[in-house]
């Protein structure tokens, strides 16, 4: 069997980037183009592009495991960070210590680029390895809000066919045409007592790499993705009256677009959980974990939503 010192490593490029082709579909059965590819790794924030190593074994690409420049603010103030996610490794290479080494590698590099910190959203297979290999830190989980929609599941059941998925997407936004908003950048986080995402008009051109948008929802800017529920991104807060109706706005559209719930995840810190907690109940999602690297911030204020995680 092979080891740790088996393996070949190279770091990502944009010459390479083809070999994340066969581990997404190896590992998550996802099938994604280059051109997805290049979009999501290689649109620079402050002149810096993803940064991740590959570990190869006989020639074949068989791990990978990187992250994405991310602009942060806290209380006026910008600060470049890297959010870690895409850790990949085909089964039968699995256990080898790959994810370890390669997230070390990936670590070295960072502090010379800028990088203040590092965070993401470490799921069941990969939180062990942030918190206790890679000295990640972590206080606060994600609460997911799952509010069931009376309606026949369509998109479900179009999503199981790629060629059918892509033509029932194209079948939402028409239904949501005259909802859709184009140019407007929602923000619920006070980045003036928490630390959160820098989001501009870039940064949302940007996310298109997905199939997200921005719909007005009653009066209220809300940043969706009707992909396996109609997941919210963000959406402007004012009072919790407004967030209340918002969601059941929300219900209304999902009903028109055949998708059977809505899901939204926030961090406690965030005005949104408090509005809907009086109403609705959550579970505890993905640890919200972190690793300073020469951050003043006070990363234990994270403030995340939904639309925060690299894949939305």
């Amino acid at each position: 069997m092979a080891n740790i010192d088996s393996y070949q490593y190279t770091q990502l490029t944009e010459e390479n980037v083809h070999h994340l082709i066969p581990l997404f579909e190896g590992v998550f059965g996802i099938t994604f183009t280059r051109d997805h590819l290049i979009a999501k790794f290689f649109t620079p924030v402050q002149g810096v592009c993803a940064q991740g190593h590959f570990a190869f074994f006989q020639g074949e690409p068989i791990a990978y495991h990187g992250c994405i420049p991310i602009l942060m603010e806290y209380r006026g103030e910008a600060e470049l960070s890297f959010q870690y996610g895409d850790a990949m490794t085909l089964p039968e290479h699995a256990g080898k210590g790959l994810f370890t080494k390669l997230g070390k590698l990936t670590d070295e590099i960072l502090p010379q680029l800028g990088a203040g910190f590092v965070w993401g959203f470490p799921n069941q297979n990969s939180e062990y390895g942030y918190v206790n290999k890679l000295q990640w830190k972590g206080e606060k989980r994600m609460k997911c809000f799952t509010i069931p929609v009376a309606t026949l599941p369509t998109e479900k059941i179009f999503r199981r066919t790629k060629v059918f998925e892509k033509q029932n997407q194209d079948r939402i936004r028409r239904k949501l045409s005259d909802s859709i908003l184009v140019n407007k950048p929602i923000q619920s986080v006070d980045t003036t007592r928490n630390v959160g995402v820098s989001r501009n008009l870039a940064y949302f051109d940007y996310k298109s790499y997905t199939s997200n948008f921005c719909v007005d929802v009653d009066g209220t800017a809300v940043w969706i993705k009707p992909v396996g529920g109609l997941l919210v991104g963000d959406m402007e807060v004012n009072s919790q009256e407004q967030v209340l109706k918002t969601v059941e706005g929300l219900k209304r559209m999902a009903q028109k677009i055949g998708v059977d719930k809505v899901i939204i995840q926030v961090s406690e810190a965030n005005p949104i959980y408090n509005f809907l907690s009086i109403q609705y109940s959550s579970i505890d999602s993905w640890l919200i974990g972190y690793k300073n690297i020469s951050s003043n911030f006070p990363l234990e204020t994270l403030d995340l939503t939904y639309g925060d995680l690299d894949t939305f």
